[in-house]
């Protein structure tokens, strides 16, 4: 198998994860990527409660960066700007590493060695952070 049909497997099993994350609007995947929709030039978290789009508008991003210099605006229902520039840096790391690594299972003393923080202090903040932003999202 060449490496470019390799690469192109992988890209094809990650947006088939991202499509799925998306049309149940998991919130396990905030933070992961964004989804933006080339009708009206959104992005948004993978949770937002809009209207779902047609399948054929959406187009993935995997950094907020990469969706402003692609033309495309923050939702101003999720507020993908503050949930991505809300909590510790490491916060994020966890989050990147685990999206790099969509395709295998991490168990949680990888990751927790990964950040060198315990698994406990990982769960709470990312709860504490998404229920911030959750409450937020709502006034």
């Amino acid at each position: 198998m060449t490496k470019n049909k390799v690469i192109k497997e992988q890209c094809a099993y990650l947006n088939k994860q991202f499509m799925r994350a998306f049309l149940t609007r998991d919130p396990c995947f905030d933070g992961v990527f964004l989804v933006g929709v080339n009708s009206t030039k959104i992005f948004c978290l993978p949770s937002c409660r809009a209207k779902l789009p047609s399948i054929q508008q959406v187009v993935f991003f995997n950094h907020e960066k990469e969706a402003i210099s692609s033309g495309f605006r923050p939702c101003k229902q999720c507020q993908p700007s503050m949930f991505l520039n809300h909590g510790p840096s490491w916060l994020h790391d966890c989050i990147s590493f685990l999206a790099s690594h969509l395709d295998k299972k991490i168990s949680e003393n990888e990751l927790s060695n990964h950040i060198n923080k315990s698994i406990q202090v990982i769960r709470k903040n990312y709860y504490t952070h998404s229920k911030t932003l959750q409450k937020r999202s709502r006034i």
